[in-house]
């Protein structure tokens, strides 16, 4: 009998059964990839992004403690005791002027929170990127329309941020 080079019948079907089982695992593992990357997808859609989340509580805490606003050149201007420590982050009850600005920086619209204190030292610090523009409406209290020139920020503070790409991010602050 001549040995001919090749694989036997029995060889044959024991490969083909070892790549169905492989081929059958590897379907499984990627159709429950699939399903938990789509729950993460709706879950992710139902719930606000962190950047925003984070954005609403500064914007809110700068709000509740501002005494003044007026618009200004792409934003706006409060005039509130919520400072910033530069290096912690932290909040410190001293009075300053913070203002919120959309401006360009290399190739990005970014939205800047300017903080001023007495002595006059400034500083910002990037808080969202591809803003492309903002827009600021009060309501309630006396005086509650905005200008350029210093009046009471009202009852209710409407911020639209119009995004270069998705919907815009609306955010309401009733304050207290």
């Amino acid at each position: 009998m001549i040995k001919r080079p090749g694989l036997t019948l029995v060889e044959m079907m024991i490969t083909l059964a070892i790549t169905a089982m492989l081929t059958a695992g590897a379907l499984r593992l990627i159709t429950r990839l699939s399903q938990n990357a789509a729950a993460m997808e709706s879950a992710a859609m139902e719930m606000p992004a962190p950047h925003e989340a984070a954005l609403a509580r500064l914007l809110e805490e700068d709000l509740q403690q501002a005494r003044r606003m007026r618009l200004a050149r792409h934003g706006f201007e409060l005039q509130t005791v919520c400072a910033l420590n530069r290096q912690s982050l932290e909040v410190e009850h001293r009075p300053i002027t913070v203002g919120y600005q959309v401006q360009q920086v290399g190739q990005r619209k970014w939205l800047l929170r300017i903080q001023q204190d007495e002595s006059s030292r400034l500083w910002s610090e990037k808080v969202l990127c591809d803003i492309q523009s903002i827009e600021v409406s009060t309501s309630g209290g006396p005086r509650a329309s905005l200008s350029s020139n210093w009046g009471s920020p009202g009852d209710v503070v409407a911020i639209t941020l119009s995004l270069v790409e998705g919907p815009p991010m609306n955010f309401v602050f009733r304050r207290k």
